[in-house]
């Protein structure tokens, strides 16, 4: 048997305008949790370091490279899917030969090999302890690094109750892989004040809030807003009397039936996969079964907070830290049976059988709890897709937003696995 390492060369692209660096993020089957590294692979016979950059590039992503400068070689030992690896690293650094490829947010992976996709990391996420970054070795190359406290994943699980809110909101905060938190007992506003306290105190944090961050963009062209901040600061002063009122384009009061409207979902929503047939209701419809506009009504003046108290909002900003992003807990969860306690207790019994044994009942003792539980987890698992989000794309991603799923959950990662 050939125990010999492998040979591979690995290329650092660095973008011009921000210094932000391209990297791909691949997860370890064993842990659930990402890493990030340059993009590459094997040095084939005969090949060069220098040709097996160029072509592993040119194969993975579908791009040429100038003038690749020697790095480093890396002696890597490491564990990957339970299992010890050894990899000689042949480290570069080059230009694109076309700067146009610098404006691409990401680049999905040709070949069948791991990571899937590449994104651009700005400098501030690459510092120590927000993302993982392998090689070991690597991080020298990657810029300045200050230190900075580990990163903390929060999920909220929303209500838009008028009343006794407190009972339906749950908080879940995760990092490193564990479940830190999980509580409920805050109203609304006490979220937003518990979030800023985190960003007054230069804390690493992303939130995921469950409520729908925008409504469809011909509301938002009618009134004359441009994007969603200027919504959320409509919403502040007349969201109650939408709400109270529920004249179209709202519905779902009694009485208040459905209306013919331009569109009763953003392009976001339409977007999510449906999980088992299930898949995000309209923001407009503020009443009746899994009704979702009252809380997102009531959530957008906590998003005005926050953003006024220094977070991004994501994709209406550029996302730096602290920050926050829409979430939908069914995607991050999957097809469990959430409004089954014996459902609950068994899914997480399988899936986070490291899970704290308290915590584990307590996350399976409310389907709000459990969503939060989830939600975190899976946010922190993702960590390197969501320190990597590019910004909005159009003028309709700058009105209505986006949801954040986990990339392999999209229709492109979907055809990758084709």
């Amino acid at each position: 048997m050939d125990h010999r390492p492998r040979e591979v060369a690995l290329t650092i692209l660095r973008r011009a305008s921000d210094g932000a660096v391209l990297l791909g993020i691949g997860t370890d089957p064993a842990t659930g949790l990402q890493f990030c590294r340059p993009v590459g692979g094997g040095i084939e016979a005969g090949e060069s370091a220098e040709e097996a950059a160029r072509r592993e590039i040119r194969e993975e992503i579908g791009g040429e490279i100038t003038d690749p400068r020697p790095l480093e070689v890396i002696d890597n030992r490491f564990v990957y899917a339970g299992k010890p690896g050894r990899e000689i690293t042949h480290l570069f650094e080059a230009r694109w030969a076309d700067p146009a490829l610098e404006d691409r947010p990401e680049f999905p992976v040709a070949k069948k090999s791991l990571p899937r996709i590449a994104r651009w990391f700005r400098p501030e996420h690459l510092r120590e302890g927000l993302v993982r970054a392998v090689p070991a070795g690597l991080e020298k190359h990657l810029g300045p690094r200050p230190a900075a406290a580990p990163l903390r994943m929060v999920a909220v699980d929303w209500s838009g109750a008028a009343t006794g809110e407190e009972k339906g909101i749950w908080l879940a905060e995760a990092s490193g892989g564990r479940l830190l938190r999980l509580e409920c007992g805050r109203s609304r506003e006490a979220v937003a004040s518990h979030l800023l306290g985190f960003a007054r105190a230069r804390e690493s944090i992303l939130a995921g809030l469950d409520f729908a961050f925008s409504l469809p963009g011909w509301f938002l062209e009618e009134r004359g807003l441009r994007g969603g901040p200027e919504l959320w600061d409509l919403a502040s002063r007349e969201g109650e009397s939408w709400l109270r009122e529920c004249r179209p384009p709202f519905w779902g009061r009694p009485g208040k039936t459905r209306p013919d409207l331009p569109a009763h979902f953003r392009a976001a929503d339409a977007e999510v996969p449906a999980v088992k047939g299930i898949r995000p209701k309209s923001p407009f419809q503020v009443g009746g079964a899994g009704a979702v506009g009252t809380g997102s009504v009531r959530g957008m003046p906590i998003l005005k907070a926050l953003r006024d108290g220094g977070f991004s909002v994501w994709p209406f900003d550029p996302l730096r830290l602290p920050a926050v992003v829409e979430i939908y807990p069914r995607v991050l969860t999957g097809p469990v049976v959430k409004s089954d306690p014996g459902a609950r207790s068994a899914f997480l019994a399988a899936e986070c059988p490291g899970m704290d044994p308290d915590m584990r009942a307590l996350a399976a003792s409310d389907d709000n709890a459990f969503d939060a539980a989830l939600s975190a987890l899976s946010m922190d698992a993702h960590r390197g897709e969501l320190l990597s989000l590019p910004p909005a794309r159009d003028d309709r991603e700058r009105r209505e937003g986006r949801i954040w799923i986990p990339w392999a959950a999209t229709p492109a990662a979907r055809q990758a696995r084709e």
